[in-house]
């Protein structure tokens, strides 16, 4: 299928500011179409890439059980092994045994150290506990990209600590339209993108 001009005009700068590429702390936000209920209006932070394949968590899901030794809001983190417990935690020092996702933020999977955090009463704005998480084999976040299932946001820590994971991904679809929206007005008119 060929796109009229203007439209390739408009999605290329929109690529490049929605950063395209896979890495460890991009967002990716589910497409409104994407038929798949274990991914449907979901935001999912990936938190590891390597070239046996990529895994993330989803933000805005609660777990519907959670652990009771954990004592606070627990999130499902995706479809694959849902007993699997890990949480996002942001600390200035660096955490032996845990992996730096982003800036300040580390997954934490050793539950060890997860308890330990879990008890020092870290509150929801620097620390979440997901059950399970989201995983894609080689080439396969690839492949669902060029299908169009998702749209890959840049890194914020706010993101992934919103105060209302609920409302997460329908305001984020909504920016998305909007700055879709004012590129492809902007490249009408034969200017660059808006600020």
């Amino acid at each position: 299928m060929k796109l009229p001009g203007f439209l390739l005009l408009a999605l290329l700068p929109l690529a490049s500011m929605c950063g395209q590429e896979i890495a460890a702390g991009k967002i990716l936000l589910a497409d409104p179409e994407l038929p798949d209920p274990n991914f449907s209006h979901t935001v999912v932070l990936l938190v590891h890439v390597a070239d046996d394949g990529v895994m993330g968590l989803i933000l805005n899901r609660p777990a519907k059980a959670a652990p009771k030794n954990l004592g606070r809001a627990v999130y499902a983190g995706g479809p694959v092994e849902n007993h699997f417990v890990s949480a996002l935690l942001r600390s200035t020092t660096r955490l032996p045994r845990a992996l730096r996702v982003e800036g300040d933020v580390y997954l934490l999977a050793d539950q060890g150290l997860l308890e330990k955090q879990a008890q020092a009463a870290k509150d929801a704005t620097s620390f979440r506990v997901y059950l399970g998480y989201a995983g894609w084999g080689p080439d396969q976040l690839d492949q669902e990209l060029a299908a169009g299932a998702w749209t890959i946001l840049p890194w914020k820590v706010e993101t992934v600590f919103d105060a209302d994971p609920a409302t997460l991904w329908d305001r984020l679809n909504e920016k998305a339209h909007l700055r879709i929206a004012g590129i492809t007005r902007s490249a009408e008119r034969g200017s660059g993108p808006p600020e």
